[in-house]
């Protein structure tokens, strides 16, 4: 993550404009930049982009501030509408493929 830092930090100032970087707690700067590298850069089989915002969330419910799991939320959800909202849909598509399948293997029963 740290190698792409320089990457991450100018997509907080974006996507937070009414917050200046260095006025970002340390806490939220960091989960944001965390949230961000696996947006980004991080293979969403391994971590789906909401898992990745949804545990984001969670570490500033924890760590930060009282309002640092909404403020994480706005941002990484302006991210993921931007990246055009990877993997949304997912979890219908394989629940439609393993819908057909099961009705393929039907159809050939039913020839037998």
């Amino acid at each position: 993550m740290i190698d792409n830092q320089a990457k991450i930090d100018p997509i907080i100032e974006k996507c937070a404009p009414e917050w200046p970087l260095e006025q970002v707690t340390v806490v939220d700067r960091n989960i944001l930049r965390l949230g961000i590298y696996e947006l980004l850069f991080g293979n969403y089989e391994e971590v789906p982009p909401k898992v990745a915002i949804n545990e984001s969330i969670e570490l500033a419910k924890s760590f930060g501030g009282e309002s640092s799991g909404r403020f994480v939320n706005g941002v990484l959800g302006t991210i993921y509408r931007e990246l055009g909202e990877p993997m949304k849909d997912d979890e219908s598509k394989k629940h439609k493929k393993n819908k057909e399948e099961e009705d393929k293997e039907g159809d050939k029963e039913e020839e037998k």
